[in-house]
């Protein structure tokens, strides 16, 4: 999941209260979907290794 699939990915209310009230940042929100989807690859990697 790319970054800005990750607000794409959760509601446009949800993306406007975690905003407006609390506090979030467009940009803190990407970072959050840039984590995710590393952890996801990580996951992933590490399955394909056994």
């Amino acid at each position: 999941m790319k970054p800005e699939e990750f607000l794409g990915s959760i509601s446009p209310n949800l993306s406007r209260i975690l905003e407006e009230e609390g506090g979030y940042t467009k940009e803190m929100l990407r970072k959050q979907g840039e984590l995710k989807r590393n952890e996801i690859l990580e996951n992933i990697n590490k399955e394909l290794e056994f």
